[in-house]
């Protein structure tokens, strides 16, 4: 059954698998310094990712918020941000408004306005973060 459901993710040759083993190594390559690698790998990956789930699934959100650090690291801020903001997008559509999951995404495109001079736009991310974790696991008083 699990080589049924990979052959019916595959698309022109690409595979959930190899979008994996890009994302990784584009991490991997992140952590290494070297980002034109990480970022060629990531994108690759995300493509993939594309075919094989289309634009707004959550598989993606994971390797769009991938290549956004390594854009970040790349000191392409705007990049960065767009990536993010799709990221967020992706991932508020296929779980809602409210779900846990936002809080990471929430998160670091908060920090990614606040870091680009956006301060206002940024809090209110983190604010809605916050606001997502407190109503999901309770204050810490």
């Amino acid at each position: 059954k699990a080589y049924s459901i990979e052959t019916s993710l595959s698309s022109n040759g690409d595979n959930f698998r190899l979008a994996l083993i890009l994302s990784n190594l584009g991490n991997a390559y992140r952590d290494l310094g070297d980002n034109a690698k990480s970022k060629d790998a990531l994108e690759r990956a995300v493509k993939i990712k594309e075919n094989n789930f289309g634009k707004n699934h959550f598989e993606l959100a994971k390797t769009l918020t991938n290549l956004a650090l390594t854009y970040e690291a790349l000191g392409e801020s705007k990049m960065q941000v767009k990536l993010m903001e799709r990221a967020l997008y992706v991932t508020e559509k296929q779980f809602g408004s409210a779900h846990p999951l936002l809080i990471d995404y929430l998160t670091f495109l908060g920090n990614a306005y606040t870091n680009n001079g956006c301060l206002e736009g940024g809090k209110a991310l983190l604010e809605r973060a916050l606001a997502i974790q407190e109503h999901t696991f309770g204050k810490d008083d």
